[in-house]
């Protein structure tokens, strides 16, 4: 790696090392409370904390005889790391003065006023004249045409009114085309390199817009990074060079001048765009009266917990838990391969559990579902070898949207009362967004289920949704509910009671620091708007004819068993946007 490349990877926040953690020895000691809303709900009576007792049940099962008809279930999504750690709210000490500055940007952005200064003001001439040199040597056609569009166009807008809320450049793929090639690259050799911007885990200060654009500009233009082509071959390139054109087939928005010079014409947007955002940021430190926010601290607090840490937060979460690590399975979602690193490393949970994995998986997305069996519940030499996958595959339509790694399912021998080995199908399930393939996805295990003649245990995040869509583009809970009973070898869920609003398991809005505007909430109305994702998505599945629930589900948006209302998450010491859900089944008295 060179020295340019060399000193980039420094600046990314991660270093890389969710890739490659290097996890502690978890001492079984509870962290440290910090989040003052986790810290008032642990602080409530007892009988307020209905949902945390109900842990304190399932950890008072954990003293009983494993091989009882029993099956303690935990089912997770631990979420994927989010390149933008500003994209959603989240639960952080007021003490910094997160709240007051996330209000300022939307303030600063909803009504701008006299700050809605034009684009030049804020991206110089100055800083234009040195960018037109740069691209002039990449040998980029179509420069001096951008050069008549920063003239007479792009310089002389607003930089709220005219640029950030513009729906062109949004639906030209004009600035969030060039973010998705470099917001964060990962390279060949497995560093990670951040561009020098708000909306990513980028570790360097930028306290001005000079120091900023010193950044941006040796990035973009002098820093090399070792990346695979189109045939999986390393080359190294400038992160000028990864850029793509926009082709006016696929973004019809786009005119045949702008796609000819669509290269360069990317570059400048991108660079207003990162400039805007640096000089919002910038102008909101001042909002709190008491004491200036600094949004660097805030931000680098957040890398920590949901990205350095990430994974030594989720290894903390079930091993220091007693109702998960006592758990007899537990079936994990959007998973990384970092995560799978990290529990290898870590010996009380790979001494207590199996890990299962399906052969195909995503090396993209890196995003897979898992399973986790305590090895007390499994006969004598039992691996992941000698557990059969089952590959549902050829059963769904292919219009069904599941990729490698969304689907994790294994026949497993499972050791019941007076040592009986029952096998059983185990499936971890991530849905799609719209939830549209749970119900197939189900269906085709629930098939393979019935011809093997074995019962099925399932954990997924099946991304269902509480309120109806008249156009049927989301799968409704309800709808969801009915399908499981539908046919021969109905499938039981985990909840009980039929308030569904008990059953949400997600809590998160968009803030005001991400490319898409129109699905931002305001920070007074992200645990009320119809936009917040407040949604009944995880479930525990299980054969009726063969199990019944003991402990209904428990939710747990802390980490330490007790569930918070109206509390976003993730947080400092909660990494998923997802609730922990736990529950009790028992296998049924009846002949194998």
């Amino acid at each position: 790696m060179g020295g340019a490349c060399k000193r980039w990877a420094a600046r990314a926040m991660s270093f890389g090392s969710f890739l490659r953690p290097i996890c502690r020895v978890l001492s079984g000691r509870q962290p440290q409370l910090q989040d003052s809303d986790e810290r008032r709900a642990l602080e409530q009576p007892a009988e307020d904390r209905a949902e945390g007792n109900q842990h304190d049940h399932q950890a008072a099962q954990a003293e009983l005889d494993t091989t009882k008809a029993e099956l303690r279930c935990v089912t997770w999504n631990i979420a994927a790391i989010n390149n933008n750690p500003f994209e959603y709210y989240v639960t952080l000490d007021d003490g910094m003065g997160y709240k007051e500055l996330m209000e300022a940007v939307q303030d600063f952005i909803d009504a701008p006023g006299p700050r809605d200064v034009k684009v030049g003001q804020v991206f110089t001439p100055a800083m234009f004249a040195k960018l037109q040199e740069a691209m002039v040597a990449q040998g980029w056609t179509g420069v001096d045409k951008v050069v008549s569009l920063w003239l007479m166009d792009f310089s002389n807008r607003s930089i709220i009114s005219g640029f950030i809320k513009d729906k062109e450049i949004g639906s030209k793929r004009l600035a969030s085309m060039p973010d998705r090639f470099t917001n964060t690259i990962n390279c060949a050799d497995g560093g990670i390199f951040c561009r020098p911007t708000v909306i990513n885990n980028y570790a360097v200060e930028m306290p001005d817009l000079d120091a900023w654009f010193d950044q941006w500009f040796e990035f973009f233009f002098q820093t090399e990074v070792p990346v695979k082509n189109k045939h999986g071959e390393p080359e190294t390139k400038k992160v000028c060079a990864l850029l793509q054109p926009i082709k006016r087939a696929k973004y019809p928005a786009v005119t045949e001048e702008e796609e000819a010079i669509s290269i360069p014409l990317q570059v400048l947007a991108l660079a207003i765009f990162d400039a805007i955002l640096v000089h919002i940021m910038n102008s909101s430190t001042n909002a709190r009266p008491e004491a200036p926010i600094s949004w660097h601290d805030i931000k680098m607090k957040l890398c920590g917990a949901l990205v350095v840490n990430k994974q030594s937060n989720v290894i903390s979460v079930l091993a220091e838990h007693a109702a998960y690590f006592d758990a007899d399975i537990i079936f994990l979602q959007e998973v990384a391969g970092a995560f799978v690193e990290a529990f290898e490393q870590d010996d009380q949970l790979r001494n207590r559990f199996l890990l299962l994995a399906p052969k195909r998986i995503d090396y993209v997305r890196d995003q897979n579902s898992l399973i986790l069996v305590a090895k007390d519940r499994l006969p004598p030499d039992t691996d992941a070898a000698t557990c059969e996958e089952v590959d549902i595959g050829n059963a769904l339509d292919s219009n069904t949207p599941v990729v490698d790694g969304d689907v994790c399912a294994f026949v497993v021998p499972l050791l019941f009362a007076g040592k009986a080995v029952k096998k059983t199908i185990l499936a971890s399930f991530h849905g799609d967004t719209a939830g549209l393939a749970s119900t197939p996805v189900v269906a085709a295990l629930r098939e393979a289920a019935a011809s093997r003649s074995l019962p099925l245990v399932f954990g997924l995040d099946a991304n269902t949704h509480g309120l109806a869509d008249p156009k049927g583009s989301t799968k409704h809970v309800d709808s969801f509910l009915a399908d499981l009973q539908d046919g021969q070898e109905p499938l039981g869920h985990c909840w009980g009671g039929e308030d569904k609003r008990k059953w949400t398991t997600t809590c998160n809005a968009r803030t005001y620091l991400q490319p898409q505007l129109n699905k931002a909430v305001p920070y007074a109305e992200r645990l009320s708007s119809k936009l917040t994702d407040c949604n009944p998505k995880d479930f525990v599945l299980f054969s009726s004819s063969d199990f019944e629930v003991v402990v209904h589900a428990a939710r747990d948006n802390t980490g330490r068993g007790v569930f918070v209302e109206g509390m976003d998450f993730p947080s400092l010491s909660f990494p998923s946007d997802h609730a922990v859900v736990s529950a009790t089944i028992r296998k049924r008295k009846r002949e194998d």
